[in-house]
């Protein structure tokens, strides 16, 4: 709270991302050979590095509004759209072929001179170190008040957004909307970049076909890759 401000959760609820689930329908109940998986590590907790929004001080203003270098964070609350300056803007996934995918019942349709906006800075502080540690345990097999790491990891995000509308201490929609949708971002991009191969997503897991690496090695958004023939 602090760091970002809690948010006011019936307000943005909406805007929270739907995660990412997509099968090619055409290759159901088909025996495939040369078909991989690559599997990203960690692919929420390392969204959550860098820049994040910091509620308090937010503006709202009628209309649409894109965000900028000073407020780069906006949030629709009226359609449920979201962006961030010079990474996505969810506006845009309306055109893409995974659309039907990326949009789940709470999203509306609103005219953009209907729609209000709400701006936020980016807070002074981030997750960077406390990812970077938690992530070093989870690679050294380490537990961090004898949980494992990369149980804490995997449910950074899931506590921020609970479906209890009136959970008073997940008031960090904001965040979750932002990390979410990175991560979106991310795997659209590597859709089109590969959408004749692409047979399956499930969040941060890709099977296609094909023998050949696919995204990158990152530190934190590691690839194992796993030949099926």
């Amino acid at each position: 709270r602090a760091a970002f401000g809690y948010c006011d959760r019936k307000l943005i609820y909406k805007c929270v991302p739907k995660q990412l689930y997509y099968i090619n329908e055409n290759y159901i109940g088909r025996n495939l050979k040369n078909v991989s998986k690559a599997d990203f590590s960690s692919h929420y907790p390392a969204k959550q590095k860098g820049r994040m929004p910091d509620w308090r001080e937010h503006l709202v203003i009628e209309g649409t509004v894109p965000p900028n270098e000073k407020y780069p964070f906006a949030f629709y609350i009226g359609s449920g759209h979201s962006a961030e300056y010079g990474v996505y803007d969810t506006h845009n996934w309306l055109t893409e072929k995974l659309a039907p995918r990326l949009f789940g019942e709470r999203f509306t349709y609103v005219s953009a001179d209907k729609d209000t906006t709400i701006l936020c800075k980016a807070s002074k502080y981030n997750y960077d170190k406390v990812i970077d540690e938690l992530y070093e345990a989870k690679s050294s097999g380490k537990r961090v008040n004898d949980v494992p790491a990369k149980v804490i990891l995997n449910s950074a995000i899931g506590w921020k957004h609970r479906k209890e509308i009136e959970c008073k201490a997940c008031m960090l929609d904001h965040i979750a909307t932002v990390v979410i949708a990175r991560a979106n971002q991310e795997m659209i991009n590597l859709y089109n970049e590969n959408s004749n191969n692409i047979l399956q997503i499930i969040v941060d897991g890709v099977i296609y076909k094909g023998k050949y690496k696919l995204g990158i090695d990152e530190k934190l958004v590691s690839l194992n890759l796993i030949t099926i023939i």
